[in-house]
């Protein structure tokens, strides 16, 4: 009996030790590196376009769905945390999202000069950077699954390129739109370790920004600067789902 003991005593062992093994004891690192690629779905219409480049005296409904087509981008980003310990750090979050869309489309207006027809480019581009606190939380009791947030709060540059061929009392050729502003963003996510130093991640995050003024240049008018109010602001705020890699250092 003592001998069946002693078998079942190094078995035990022995099964204990290799769980151990396969239990993540993520030790304390200084660093987290991270990158990550997002499809991105804008809240908002395009809005000063959709206030200012498309008449009253156009039926735009293919102009309309043109812009709303352009509510769906894409966004890379990077962030570097310095960690205090295994649950928060604090670092930097930079960000770029950009949308192109081209189509050709075609209108009827309203003043009878009969269907309009044209080609249109919208090119935005959104860079963002910004102080960033980070927390993260152990799932399961292996310890390579972890809940983690993140929350930003920084600077904002918006670029926003509309163009057509089509020059006449209803559009200009070209119109070019900038402005600065303050955003945010607040991202929640689950993060698997794949070995101590390399982990990956997916989740959300929503990123929050409005313009009330933007620098606009029409053609070859000369720059001018807008300022929105109340629903008018140019609304950049956007929901993202997202998939990356983190390096921990």
């Amino acid at each position: 009996m003592s001998g069946l003991y002693a078998q079942d005593s190094i078995m035990s062992s022995k099964n204990e030790s290799f769980t151990d093994d396969k239990i993540y004891q993520i030790k304390q690192k200084k660093w987290r590196l991270g990158i990550q690629n997002s499809i991105s779905f804008m809240f908002a219409k395009s809005g000063y376009y959709e206030i200012e480049l498309i008449p009253e005296e156009l039926e735009n409904n293919a102009l309309t769905d043109f812009f709303k087509q352009s509510r769906k981008c894409f966004t890379f980003s990077t962030d570097a945390h310095r960690m205090f310990s295994n649950k928060w750090g604090i670092g930097i979050k930079y960000s770029f999202l950009s949308n192109c869309d081209e189509d050709f489309i075609s209108f009827n207006s309203t003043d009878g000069i009969g269907i309009v027809s044209t080609d249109v480019i919208n090119r935005l581009y959104i860079n963002y950077i910004g102080a960033s606190a980070f927390l993260k939380f152990p799932l399961v009791h292996t310890k390579a699954l972890f809940l983690h947030t993140a929350i930003s709060i920084g600077y904002t540059h918006y670029r926003n390129e509309f163009e057509t061929d089509l020059s006449s009392q209803y559009f200009t050729e070209n119109t070019l739109s900038t402005g600065s502003s303050v955003g945010g963003n607040i991202e929640l996510g689950i993060e698997y370790f794949l070995t101590s130093w390399l982990s990956v991640s997916f989740g959300t995050d929503c990123f929050i920004s409005k313009f009330n003024k933007l620098s606009v240049k029409r053609g070859r008018e000369p720059k001018q600067s807008i300022t929105f109010k109340g629903d008018d602001k140019r609304n950049v705020s956007h929901i993202d789902i997202y998939v990356g890699l983190r390096l921990h250092l």
